[in-house]
């Protein structure tokens, strides 16, 4: 992959689908400073490389896959229905390592860039 592809910029929505992940767990990842974003002309992005160095950085051996998964948060997001006024909590626990593995591959392959 050369220079001008790490450089370019993702919008939010571009740079979850690559992570396969959605925009609110990508938001979380901006807010706790573990993706680093640009930001022109008031808008958010991010590049290609902040991807790669994320995914490097998150990025483990199998016989660790264990160790690690049990330190990853859990995030739930908690939704009111305005029905019945009912409360339904999500709980999703990420598996960092087939979301890198699988972005990094796609970038690697320079499919989708």
């Amino acid at each position: 992959m050369n220079e001008n592809e790490n450089l370019k910029l993702l919008s939010k929505s571009a740079a979850a689908t690559k992570l396969g992940i959605g925009r609110t767990t990508l938001t979380k990842l901006i807010n706790l400073g573990t993706i680093r974003v640009t930001a022109i002309n008031g808008n958010v992005k991010i590049s290609v490389k902040e991807l790669i160095r994320f995914l490097d950085k998150n990025t483990f051996p199998l016989s660790e896959l264990d160790t690690i998964t049990k330190k990853l948060p859990v995030y739930r997001l908690k939704q009111s229905s305005p029905q019945d006024k009912t409360r339904l909590q999500l709980t999703s626990k990420i598996s960092a390592n087939n979301i890198f593995n699988h972005l990094k591959t796609e970038v690697l392959n320079g499919i989708g860039v």
